[in-house]
């Protein structure tokens, strides 16, 4: 049995398991972390991630930038060959997104999505009585429609359209043309509606008319449930799981998310896909790099040229394009907008073919405030900052039989461009830090001291354990005087190097050193056993040890009779 406990192997010990169990926590760490966070950031009830996405806590706005047309005469009469135009706004609308009727059904949920808006004085730049000179959209349509029709049904529309003192710019009240609606002439007349598809059932027409406090449609996504990279994945869109208003089923796919929220990014993930209604298809971002919006770090995808691109420039468009004479930059929705000429772009004609805006005095495209982008925040898939632009434009084609459609230019001419812009604000910043970002930064640095700490222990174990054993070492190294009687002395030899008898000498001191059972005992000859003494110096008496003293005597005098 030994006479002491080794020093430090406590520390060892401890030290040691405290290193292999952080290590094992900080190998499943990663793993333990993302499953909890998949579990808060499925589409189910009680969820995180499911309380916000049911009625978005963050402010939402929507602004309108309509162009007032100042040269309207000149335009009529072909006088001016371009129709010249001054942007007015923002008229800005608060919103609020609420989901309602939702259901859920196996690995998916049903809802719809009602949104309201309130027109916000303090952040824009007039009131909603303010007037300006703009396309009837009715009436430009009317024009499309009776355009394909035989002559003599024009001619007979024509006497219709000068009975009703139609006018193709007319002069309306902003709040009129966004969302409250005006009593329309061509839209009341039963004679005339029942040539046209319209939604507009009382006669009012706005271009956003029936669109406050209702919904966009019945949408079922994916929760997320057994497979998490389908969270918020739109399944069907009104029942339906693909569109109906392109030439083929790439282009009636209905791709991504809502832009709301997605399934966590890939690391190297390129593109961004969502499902804009408005625009009756799935719009692709591209990635443009990293961006820090109150703290919350985000990957940004922003819209390209490809997305309204022709046929030659983006071979994916060829079903979106129904006219293959059409430039770049626009986006023809009437197969989804009853037939009406109405067609997409980018505001001021941003990333469009230079005739477009060429064609109209006062569209200057700037990417600053025309681009269009979401940044997502890569591990929740959470949509932190976003800002959708597009500009509604009217087709006016040139018809010698039709009232003011005589002598125009024709072309793709602006109406207005309305921005949604939505954030995160500093509460949800800083609960993405607490829930998110903070309780790893915790755990690792947790972890971590734990790895220092307890690797601390182990060295300094170690290094005790060490000393004890250079100490023993030195302890049990015997000293053989004059006389050649062997002794044990730990105080006299403390200092003394190890190793310093001749290699002959050392060789005999180590095989008797292994003959000593304990050294720190002493051989009780009448008992015929070993006992321990509690002294620093030993000497052994038994008979037995003569040979062994006679031995180093021996030595001693052959290095005497050798020494110079």
């Amino acid at each position: 049995m030994n006479c002491r406990k080794k020093p430090g192997s406590v520390l060892v010990l401890v030290g040691g398991v405290i290193l292999i169990v952080t290590l094992v926590i900080l190998i499943a760490f990663p793993s333990m972390f993302n499953k909890e966070l998949e579990k808060q950031t499925t589409l189910v009830n009680d969820t995180v991630i499911f309380n916000l996405w049911k009625d978005l806590p963050i402010p939402i706005y929507q602004k309108f930038y309509f162009f007032n047309i100042t040269n309207k005469e000149s335009f009529l009469d072909s006088s001016a060959d371009r129709l010249s135009v001054v942007e007015v706004g923002p008229y800005t609308y608060s919103s609020k997104w609420v989901k309602e009727n939702i259901t859920h059904e196996d690995d998916t949920v049903s809802y719809q999505e009602v949104k309201t808006y309130q027109f916000e004085p303090d952040l824009s730049v007039g009131a909603e009585d303010d007037e300006i000179w703009t396309l009837n959209g009715p009436y430009a349509t009317a024009g499309h429609v009776v355009g394909t029709k035989p002559g003599y049904m024009q001619d007979l529309m024509n006497l219709e359209f000068i009975s009703l003192n139609q006018e193709l710019i007319i002069k309306k009240k902003i709040g009129e043309l966004a969302f409250k609606g005006y009593k329309d002439k061509l839209l009341s007349n039963p004679a005339i509606k029942k040539y046209f598809k319209s939604p507009y059932k009382d006669g009012y027409f706005a271009w956003f008319y029936h669109k406050n406090a209702t919904d966009d449609g019945l949408f079922t996504v994916y929760t997320g449930e057994g497979n998490h990279a389908n969270v918020n994945i739109i399944k069907s869109w009104n029942g339906q799981s693909s569109l109906k208003f392109w030439a083929n089923d790439s282009c009636n796919s209905i791709n991504g998310t809502n832009a709301e929220l997605g399934p966590p990014l890939f690391e190297n993930q390129k593109r961004y896909s969502f499902f804009q209604p408005l625009a009756c298809r799935s719009l692709t971002f591209d990635y443009t790099g990293e961006h820090v919006h109150k703290g919350v770090t985000s990957k940004r995808f922003q819209n390209t040229y490809k997305i309204f691109a022709t046929e030659k420039i983006n071979p994916e468009n060829y079903c979106f394009i129904k006219d293959k004479k059409q430039r770049s930059g626009v986006l023809d929705i009437g197969s989804c907008q009853y037939d009406a000429p109405v067609y997409l772009s980018f505001p001021h004609f941003y990333l469009a073919d230079a005739t477009y805006f060429l064609a109209v005095d006062g569209v200057i495209p700037d990417e600053d405030i025309h681009k269009s982008y979401i940044d997502v925040e890569p591990v929740t898939g959470v949509s932190i900052s976003l800002a959708i632009r597009v500009q509604v434009n009217l087709k006016l084609d040139r018809n010698k039989r039709l009232h003011q459609f005589e002598n125009i230019t024709s072309g793709i001419y602006p109406v207005f461009w309305t921005e949604i812009r939505a954030e995160i604000d500093d509460d949800l910043s800083h609960m993405f830090n607490d829930q998110l970002h903070k309780p790893k930064s915790v755990a690792y640095a947790v972890l971590g001291t734990l790895c220092l700490f307890s690797g601390s222990l182990l060295l300094y174990g170690l290094v005790l354990m060490r000393k004890y054993r250079n100490r023993m070492y030195r302890e049990i190294q015997p000293l053989v005087n004059n006389t050649g009687n062997v002794s044990y002395d730990s105080n006299k030899n403390r200092d003394e190097p190890l190793g310093r008898s001749p290699k002959s000498q050392y060789k005999k001191v180590t095989e008797a050193r292994s003959n000593i059972v304990n050294p720190c005992a002493v051989y009780n000859e009448e008992a015929g056993s070993q006992t321990t003494k509690g002294k620093a110096t030993e000497t052994y008496t038994r008979q037995s040890d003569s040979v062994y003293e006679g031995t180093l005597k021996a030595g001693i005098a052959s290095k005497n009779t050798r020494a110079p």
